[in-house]
């Protein structure tokens, strides 16, 4: 808890942690070979749907976020 604190501290909030995952396009509950953390790109494995032709531009992105998390507050 005392991490998770910290990095709250720091500045980490929901949204930059649902951003991330959305953007790398893995799932946040998916059982997986590796952490998170470790994500390689576009071709990782881990990944919902592998390369770049999957990924959503920064409008899409944007917009996914806002409906989802019901707000249009953006993070970094």
């Amino acid at each position: 808890m005392e991490r998770l604190d910290h990095l709250r501290r720091a500045g980490l909030s929901s949204h930059a942690v649902f951003r991330d995952f959305m953007s790398r396009q893995i799932s946040p509950l998916q059982a997986r070979e590796r952490p998170a953390w470790l994500y390689s790109g576009v071709t990782d494995g881990t990944r919902t749907f592998v390369g770049a032709e999957h990924d959503m531009d920064a409008n899409a992105l944007g917009l996914v976020i806002s409906r989802t998390l019901g707000s249009t507050r953006r993070s970094p």
